[in-house]
Order: C-alpha cells, then structure tokens, then sequence
C-alpha cells in the first residue's frame, strides 16, 4: 500500500511541475498575444471596411493596390516589377505580390525581380528592370499591364524595399 501511494503522489508531483512549466512557457507570450487583442480592438473601431482594409494593408500599399486596380481594366492581367524578392525583412516586396494576387482578382498577377533568385525554387521570375525587357517580358507573359516599383531609372540607387515610391503603371496596347 505505501508503494502506491508514493507512485500516486509522484505522479501528482510531475503533474504539477508539467503545469508551472507550461504556464511559464505561455507567460513569455503573454505580450505578443496582448498585442493581437489590442489590434484587433484597434480594427473593431474602424467604422468602415475600407479604413480597416487601409488600416490593415498600410496606407501605402492599400493607396498603391487601389491606384492599380482603378488603371488597370479588370481582367487585365499584370506583370508586377519589383527591385527585391523582400525575403527578408521587412518583406514589403513578397507581401505586396501576395497581397496583389488577392485584392487586384480577377486579374492575374506575374511577378518579376530584378535581383536574381537567392533561394531556390524561386517562383518569381527574373529581369533586369530595363523598360523594353519588361514590355517583353509582360508581351511573352501575355499580361496587358506592367506595375514597376523602384525602377525609374538603373542610374539612380535602389529605393528602400519597405517604399512603394516610384511606381509607374503601364497599360500595355495588345495586338489582335
């Protein structure tokens, strides 16, 4: 009998300190999660959807996306050109790919980068950013539309990839 009873009591004992040790785990993050409910609050008093989308996206790439949707007729589908992959932070480049796919549909959305792939597969495609290879390159992809970010000109630097400045939106004429 007192064998059990140890066995019982050790099991309580290892019990116990599994749960202290689990609340510590989760107090580390406690903050981070305090955080999402108070964004979430932050968005909740948003009175309209389009101030919480622009809220949610950032004003810039919420302006940006809008401004391309407005240019670009629906349909048309759009090669996306910029400087960076963005697979490091900030990753303003990768979100705003995948936040075009989403909010320009039912337009397709290719994307090209001017540094080559540094990670395999690598599901963008690569240019030099010269304006007559991206026409050729939205030609050969079949997109009516060309959105460059950061590629004015290759003598000026790189933009900051967390900046959507110097953007140009280009219509493509299609042949028949």
């Amino acid at each position: 009998m007192h064998l059990a009873s140890m066995t019982r009591r050790s099991r309580v004992f290892v019990l116990g300190v599994g749960a202290v040790a689990l609340i510590a785990v989760q107090a580390l993050y406690l903050p981070t999660r305090l955080d999402l409910v108070t964004e979430g609050l932050r968005f909740s008093r948003i009175p309209d959807p389009e101030g919480r989308l622009r809220a949610a996206l950032g004003a810039e790439m919420y302006d940006l996306l809008r401004r391309v949707g407005s240019e670009v007729p629906e349909g048309t589908p759009i090669l996306l050109v910029t400087r960076d992959a963005g697979t490091h932070p900030p990753y303003a480049p990768y979100v705003l790919y995948h936040r075009a796919l989403y909010h320009l549909y039912p337009r397709r959305v290719w994307w090209a980068v001017v540094e080559p792939p540094r990670r395999v597969p690598a599901w963008w495609l690569s240019t030099s950013g010269r304006p007559d290879e991206v026409v050729e390159l939205a030609e050969r992809l079949g997109a009516g539309a060309a959105v460059t970010i950061g590629l004015p000109d290759h003598t000026q630097p790189a933009v900051d990839s967390e900046s959507f400045a110097d953007v140009e939106i280009r219509v493509l004429e299609r042949v028949p």
